[in-house]
């Protein structure tokens, strides 16, 4: 069923405006993928401030106590954009126990938008709340628009976003380019997070009333337990990451690099120093340089993207390489 609200002509404006902010945060990362920038810099300046004001714009809404057609596109699109990301998400799971690795552009996203050259519990953080950020802010973006419509409209959307990763840069860059099968996987998933924000959107009026009923809080209450469980579980209260550098160092040990994610401008590499009993060599570097007991070697990689450096066939053999083009040598 159609809203019947009806748009007053700074409703109208406010609208627009609330659907270029909910898909700012994205712009980071299209930005990176074609090289105009760093993707911190533009997600410090253009994303986040993006965020703060529909922030602000939704609270501005609440506190006018009036009922509008926004404010009512503003709930279902947070509360349907973060139940659609945690769907999202958790139908990778089966992926993850196969030894596919789902989840590795959010983990980047974490280094990326702290500048950092290895990975640490705050860049696993950071990724995850950009994630969450992008997830909510398109479901805004969708709301705003198409509050009341059909839900299948909110899958042809998400499959728009896919699509996006596909038609991009983002597809060479996370080594995804003619990979039918894990790009057929991520639309399926996308499934997962159009229908129950379609749902949510399309219900409108009624499922805010019903869920304000039962929890009059319900936005602000929905993103804190997320913003505790991300925080919880990852846990980001260790070492700082260290700053973006041209060379950066990993040791092996049981097979696997620590830290897990090294970040390298393109010409760059990273020092590996072997501290296992058994030799590795290291196929995705250039040369396929063999480290031997002890040995310490340097890795070199083309770029720029995503890099697995696999130190055997195993599913979380070795670690990544992250080849930024942004970073100046």
């Amino acid at each position: 069923m159609k809203s019947t609200h009806r748009l007053t002509r700074s409703e109208l404006v406010l609208t627009g405006l609330c659907a270029l902010l909910g898909v700012a945060p994205v712009l980071a990362l299209l930005a990176w993928v074609y090289r105009l920038g760093p993707f911190h810099a533009w997600f410090w300046g253009i994303g986040a401030p993006a965020l703060v004001l529909l922030g602000l714009i939704g609270f501005w809404l609440v506190r006018s106590g009036r009922e509008s057609r926004l404010r009512t596109a503003l709930y279902c699109g947070v509360v349907g954009g973060v139940v659609g990301v945690v769907g999202y998400d958790a139908i990778r799971i089966p992926q993850v126990l196969l030894g596919i690795r789902p989840y590795i552009p959010i983990e980047s996203y974490g280094l990326l938008m702290l500048d950092a050259s290895a990975s640490s519990s705050q860049t696993e953080l950071a990724g995850w709340v950009f994630n969450f950020c992008n997830g909510v802010g398109f479901g805004v973006s969708y709301a705003v628009v198409a509050l009341g419509r059909r839900w299948y409209w909110a899958v042809v959307w998400a499959f728009v976003l896919e699509t996006a990763t596909v038609v991009t840069p983002f597809a060479v860059y996370y080594q995804l380019a003619g990979k039918w099968d894990l790009i057929a996987m991520a639309y399926l998933a996308h499934i997962a997070y159009g229908y129950p924000l379609g749902k949510i959107v399309e219900a409108g009026d009624r499922f805010r009333n019903a869920l304000r009923g039962q929890l009059p809080h319900a936005v602000p209450v929905l993103l804190g337990v997320t913003a505790v469980g991300l925080t919880v579980w990852h846990w980001p209260f260790g070492p700082s990451p260290t700053g973006a550098s041209q060379g950066a160092a990993v040791r092996i040990s049981n097979g696997q690099f620590a830290p897990r994610w090294v970040r390298l401008p393109l010409g760059g590499c990273a020092s590996a120093t072997n501290a296992d009993d058994v030799a590795y060599t290291i196929r995705e570097a250039i040369g396929m340089p063999t480290i031997g007991p002890g040995e310490t070697a340097g890795l070199c990689f083309e770029g720029p993207g995503v890099i697995r450096a696999r130190t055997s066939a195993q599913p979380d053999a070795g670690g990544i390489i992250l080849v930024d083009p942004a970073l100046a040598r």
